[in-house]
């Protein structure tokens, strides 16, 4: 006999702290998911509370809260009739745990709280929360004092336990290798897993793996959108039948609620692990693993109008009716902090960007993330998403046009959000990266303005020789190299108190209604951040980074993916144009060059940079590595002078991370010093340290090895 159930499962954008916020979602989540007929709902990790509320769950007004929201949600007839599945954090037995509630028509029927925990290098959940380690065991938990009543009981099952229902088991999964017979019917996954470039094929290809090798419907449940921190939750949430993905929620799209249905046959669950497990097999797991224990619920999952409200009957559906979810690597650059950008946007009550363009490579990319994201929003306006419209009209609107105004295009949106500034200095700025800079305004109708600092750098130049007597020159004109530094960080300190001050200003001068402060992007990528080749509170100091995770050659491949999908031929010109950070006087001998400045190319420190933060490679270790792999391209002294200056500087201006832009984080080479890449910010010197000691030990042996074998691959007759 066929044991049809329809399930749905939600993808919600979260903030943590928004305990209204979240409760309205989920409860709109839960409409959603009856309307569609499902008989069970399915939400993400930590829903109540949000995911990022970080050393906040320390605190006990945060589990107060999170009761108080679930009561809410159980107390309204509008979340009855269904089976729900929500996760919130749960305090018992003095620990705190990331657990899962389940419950139906207003009552609580287990709390199962986290037996494995999935981690990286953001992960803080050892932090904040305990496993339960009794497997196979529940205890009572004591409800809240408000909860007793409406719940008719005081205690309820907290533990490592499923619900048994009259098709079969529901449960969270336990995983583990000897666990495959703990897995029940309907086996959830909620997590929060965030995006990072590269990485999600794998994860689903694990997901599915797990569901081929033991079989039953595995529901995925996952976070979307921007939490409060710098990770993007990329949503996808599905539903897997024996391994086989047969409702897939999108990836990258704004909007607050993904609920995606489909209806499964548990039948198939049966038949499949009878054939590829066995009877005997399954006893046998069984054995070593313990005991399974249930709570025992007479409800049905199966209605008589199942097959009819969804299209998904048997449990297979054709790969094209799946939602786009993988993404080009250029792609994913580009949407990711695109869709990140937005939610900080809207939550942030802001009228917009100003992004301040050099007409170089890595300034333009952050206004091409905004115009992805201007695509992105103009989608959701034409696809009816209510939350996106009233979020555009109330960041655009104007004392001169109509409340109810929407824009047609991107370009237009980008007009009214994305603000760019060009300042430039005669003796320094190029007419070329002027003009590129113009050229990307016209291209993707940001609001621009084109301005002369140097009335302002002239009067900080004047300051010092009115106060000390003494005229800085630059280097090129014979000044030492500290007074050359200190006359580029004049110019370019003030390019970030330029920014900030016609950030306040422009909402005033366009006549938004309420003219909050423009949101200042900045546009460091990874290779500056990582060699120290930037000025602290220069134009690396603003509000977010949409970049700063990147490298360059990362940023290069996103433009080209951009110039291509949005048709815009201009970028070629940026792709082309010499990486300069035009901060010295142009001359006809002398032009500022980057890769000059940083004595080597961003493809060496592209290739230094993953050595060192996901082969987790040190100096010594570093040199080992690529005295060999680049043997064809350098001697092995040379190598060892950009091993040893690559150290040199990263150590020297390590302490410039502490005080960097929130960057959006999307690579496991970020090197910001927050939870990505924990390092000291105070090193011992290391020109004459042991390690770079180490380093030329090591050269001389092999340059001796090498001339030994040079002299020993001589004719004998050359020898004497």
């Amino acid at each position: 006999m066929r044991r049809f159930v329809s399930v749905s499962v939600c993808s919600l954008n979260q903030w943590a702290g928004d305990w209204i916020g979240n409760c309205d979602r989920i409860k709109e989540s839960i409409r959603r998911s009856k309307a569609a007929g499902a008989s069970l709902r399915v939400g993400p990790e930590l829903e109540i509370c949000g995911s990022d509320c970080l050393d906040s769950f320390f605190e006990d007004d945060l589990y107060l809260h999170s009761w108080e929201m679930l009561g809410c949600i159980l107390a309204d007839r509008e979340c009855h009739d269904i089976f729900l599945c929500i996760g919130m954090p749960v305090k018992h037995g003095g620990k705190r745990y990331n657990s899962k509630v389940f419950a139906l028509d207003g009552k609580i029927l287990l709390i199962a709280p986290q037996t494995i925990r999935w981690s990286d290098q953001n992960s803080r959940d050892g932090k904040y929360f305990s496993l339960w380690k009794k497997r196979g065991i529940t205890e009572e938990y004591r409800l809240p004092d408000f909860l007793k009543k409406a719940h008719g009981t005081g205690f309820v099952p907290f533990g490592d336990s499923s619900i048994s229902v009259l098709e079969g088991s529901i449960g969270p999964f336990v995983g583990g290798k000897k666990e495959t017979s703990l897995i029940p019917d309907i086996s959830i996954h909620t997590t929060r897993y965030h995006h990072e470039i590269g990485r999600f094929a794998s994860h689903m290809d694990s997901i599915c793996r797990l569901g081929k090798n033991v079989g039953g419907v595995h529901i995925y449940s996952n976070l979307k959108g921007c939490g409060g921190e710098r990770m993007l939750y990329e949503g996808a949430s599905c539903i897997i039948v024996n391994g086989e993905v047969i409702a897939q929620g999108p990836r990258f799209k704004l909007g607050d609620v993904d609920v995606i249905t489909a209806t499964v046959d548990l039948q198939k669950v049966d038949e499949y692990r009878c054939s590829i497990l066995g009877h005997a097999n399954v006893q046998l797991l069984g054995k070593d693993s313990g005991s399974l224990s249930y709570v025992d619920v007479p409800f049905s999952l199966a209605s008589p109008n199942t097959i009819a409200m969804n299209r998904i009957a048997t449990g297979l559906v054709s790969i094209t009716d799946l939602p786009k979810v993988h993404f080009t690597e250029a792609e994913e650059i580009a949407v990711g902090p695109a869709c990140w950008l937005w939610d900080y946007l809207r939550r942030a009550g802001m009228n917009g960007f100003l992004c301040p363009l050099s007409g170089g490579i890595d300034s333009c990319s952050t206004a091409i993330v905004v115009y992805v994201m201007c695509h992105l929003v103009i989608d959701a306006i034409k696809s009816g998403d209510c939350g996106v419209i009233n979020d555009v009209q109330k960041m655009c609107a104007t004392t001169d046009r109509s409340p109810d105004w929407l824009p047609a295009t991107p370009n237009e949106l980008c007009n009214n959000i994305l603000h760019t500034v060009y300042m430039c200095m005669p003796e320094h700025s190029s007419a070329a990266s002027e003009k590129r800079a113009r050229e990307l305004r016209d291209s993707i109708g940001a609001y621009h303005l084109e301005i002369n600092i140097e009335d302002g750098y002239k009067a900080q130049k004047d300051l010092i020789t009115s106060a000390t007597g003494y005229q800085p020159i630059f280097q090129v004109f014979g000044g030492s190299r500290a007074e050359d530094i200190c006359l580029q960080n004049i110019q370019a300190r003030l390019r970030m108190v330029t920014a900030y001050q016609f950030g306040q200003i422009l909402p005033v001068s366009r006549k938004r209604v309420c003219p909050t402060p423009l949101l200042i992007l900045a546009s460091t990528n990874a290779d500056e951040v990582l060699r120290g080749n930037y000025t602290r509170y220069d134009c690396s100091s603003a509000d977010l980074n949409p970049i700063g995770s990147y490298s360059k050659n990362h940023l290069r491949e996103m433009i080209g993916w951009a110039q291509h999908n949005f048709n815009l031929p201009v970028l070629q010109t940026f792709l082309d144009a010499k990486p300069s950070g035009e901060l010295q006087p142009i001359t006809k001998d002398y032009c500022q060059d980057d890769e000059g400045d940083l004595g080597m190319s961003y493809d060496e420190l592209a290739m230094f940079a993953i050595s060192r933060k996901i082969e987790h490679l040190g100096a010594v270790s570093m040199f080992q590595k690529h005295v060999q792999t680049m043997a064809g391209d350098y001697t092995p002294q040379e190598m060892a002078e950009k091993i040893k200056k690559f150290h040199y500087f990263l150590a020297l201006n390590r302490h410039k991370s502490t005080t960097l832009t929130p960057a959006y984080h999307a690579t496991s080479y970020s090197p910001h010093n927050n939870w990505c890449d924990s390092r000291q910010f105070l090193f011992p010197f290391q020109n004459t340290g042991h390690t770079f000691q180490k380093i030329d030990d090591l050269t001389a042996l092999i340059e001796k090895r090498e001339y030994q074998n040079q002299l020993n691959a001589a004719p004998i007759m050359a020898k004497l």
